[in-house]
């Protein structure tokens, strides 16, 4: 073994005596190092997650370090049950069944095959199977709960004191009726993360141009954009991750 791996070895055995870890910090530009630095800077405690799918986000955010509540949205029953098995045992993450949109009422979701990640309210068009295959293709349809967020607000972090909050969505083309249904609460998102497509794979998406002016319409400003897929050559980015946070924050 070589002698670097060792004392790297060594260092770790050292530390771990007295309840201490060392982690490799994440690349300057990576969305790890942004969220930490932004969670830190801006004091976030309560991450509202909506689109939780089976809480892979919430789980990561765990990974690297956040340690505040989370409040996570799912509206897919069954999706809803893998989702309370990965919350069990964590007293600062919470779950609810239901959608957020930009009013209280009940919809049908189209729920894809795989794990359900690519449901949405909106209708699938052709483009996603080519892309992803059987994941990308409705396995069935069900009626769901939607509520606006500025409703259900205070009743979902009525337990975190003193809420720095910071607004996570993933919800396949429906991002902006979220938006829309926070109102005037949007003032109270510090920060927030949303999923934008250059590529569409559902009929009646906002234009990234759109979308991202209407962030700026509601005082957000870029501070990362991290893509998360690219077309089969590798080179065209098809949809990202955009960090935001307001520009009259306090």
């Amino acid at each position: 073994m070589p002698s670097r791996d060792r004392g790297v070895q060594l260092l770790h055995r050292m530390f771990q005596s007295i309840g201490l870890d060392i982690v490799r910090y994440p690349p300057r530009e990576s969305m790890q190092w942004q969220l930490m630095r932004l969670f830190q800077q801006l004091d976030i405690n309560c991450v509202l997650d909506v689109g939780a799918n089976h809480g892979q986000y919430a789980c990561m955010l765990r990974e690297w370090g956040y340690r505040g509540d989370i409040v996570s949205f799912e509206p897919v029953p069954e999706v809803f049950e893998s989702l309370q098995r990965t919350m069990a045992g964590d007293a600062h993450w919470r779950g609810h069944p239901w959608a957020l949109g930009e009013a209280d009422d009940e919809l049908e979701i189209h729920v894809a095959k795989g794990d359900a990640r690519a449901s949405s309210f909106l209708t699938f068009n052709d483009d996603g199977p080519a892309r992803w295959g059987d994941d990308h293709r409705v396995a069935h349809s069900t009626r769901v709960p939607v509520r606006r967020l500025d409703g259900v607000l205070d009743e979902v972090t009525r337990h975190v004191p003193s809420k720095r909050l910071y607004l996570k969505l993933d919800t396949q083309g429906f991002d902006l009726r979220v938006v829309s249904g926070a109102g005037k609460r949007m003032g109270e998102m510090l920060g927030l993360q949303t999923e934008i497509a250059a590529q569409h794979f559902y009929e009646g998406m906002v234009s990234f141009g759109d979308a991202f002016n209407r962030y700026h319409d509601l005082g957000y400003a870029i501070t990362g954009m991290f893509p998360i897929a690219r077309k089969h050559d590798g080179l065209q980015i098809i949809e990202f991750d955009c960090v935001m946070i307001r520009t009259d924050r306090s």
